[in-house]
């Protein structure tokens, strides 16, 4: 009986131990704002997009969020203030130090040609993942590359 309490003991041991496996959370992307050189993933046949961290003197052009909770908004910002543009939302994972995985859920329009309010629509797209590269130009720009 000894024994086997013994051999039961081990047992468990071994499985908790086995069960502690560390995962390794990358956050490179995680909750930080990017100024880029195009709207992120509305073109779904663009290669690269060009990101430099948002300042407080970066107030218009094309951004790109990445939240705590493993989603991302792109959106154009205007100088006007009038910011009726397109917005990409989705998904985002990142997957080591040099990738990232992207799934596009849903991409906003605004038309406020015909006055206003301005008409809204959202296109739904499939949300498969697009893999990018992660690649740090210098300290503190980046390139994102489609796989």
């Amino acid at each position: 009986m000894k024994k086997m309490m013994t051999l039961l003991a081990i047992t468990c041991l071994f499985f908790i131990s086995c069960d502690k496996s560390e995962k390794t959370e990358y956050n490179t992307l995680k909750n930080s704002e990017w100024s880029l050189n195009y709207l992120f993933c509305l073109d779904e046949t663009r290669e690269e997009y060009f990101m430099k961290p948002k300042t407080q003197e970066t107030v218009w052009g094309n951004f790109l969020f990445f939240s705590k909770n493993g989603t991302f908004k792109s959106y154009y910002k205007s100088d006007c203030g009038n910011d009726l543009f397109r917005t990409v939302n989705g998904k985002s994972k990142q997957v080591s130090d040099t990738e990232v995985s992207i799934s596009v859920e849903s991409v906003h329009y605004y038309d406020a040609t015909s006055g206003f309010p301005a008409k809204e629509w959202i296109e739904y797209r499939d949300g498969k993942p697009i893999y990018f590269t992660i690649s740090k130009i210098d300290n503190e720009n980046m390139l994102l590359s489609k796989k």
